[in-house]
């Protein structure tokens, strides 16, 4: 099991890119930096603050997470899938910054205040990306296959 520092930022939508009144734009803004000890991060809390800022003044709806633990992270993940599932054609963008996890293939966000000593404990602790992307896609009335590796 191999832990890196993980930056995501996917965006999906279903239509061509119109205006913000006809294309309602939502964005979950995560920055998990208050890890234990080592662990700790200097900078994805202010990453994820100026993100966040910065999306907002561009007419954004923002949800802005910072240093969550499990299950404030799939409280805010579920209410920006209702809060999409209740308009028509949304774009959805998801930033994320903190540790991650990839174990076999597939990749876990890791949450602040939780203790992981084997695989299993990410695979039943973290929050698989795969099923954050997938909650998204179904509010959109869409599928989403794995995020490309750039």
């Amino acid at each position: 099991m191999r832990s890196l520092l993980l930056a995501v930022v996917f965006a999906l939508s279903l239509t061509p890119s119109l205006g913000a009144a006809e294309n309602p734009r939502f964005a979950l803004v995560i920055g998990n930096a208050a890890y234990d000890g080592d662990a700790a991060l200097a900078n994805p809390a202010n990453d994820a603050t100026d993100i966040a800022a910065t999306l907002t003044s561009i007419g954004w709806s923002v949800t802005r997470v910072i240093n969550a633990d499990r299950k404030t992270m799939n409280r805010s993940i579920s209410d920006l899938r209702n809060a999409m599932s209740a308009v028509e054609a949304p774009t959805a963008l998801l930033y994320y910054a903190g540790h991650g996890v990839q174990i076999n293939g597939a990749n876990y966000l890791i949450p602040v205040r939780e203790t992981f000593e084997s695989a299993d404990d990410v695979r039943n602790e973290a929050v698989p990306l795969q099923s954050v992307l997938d909650m998204f896609a179904t509010a959109m009335g869409a599928t989403v296959s794995s995020p490309r590796r750039f």
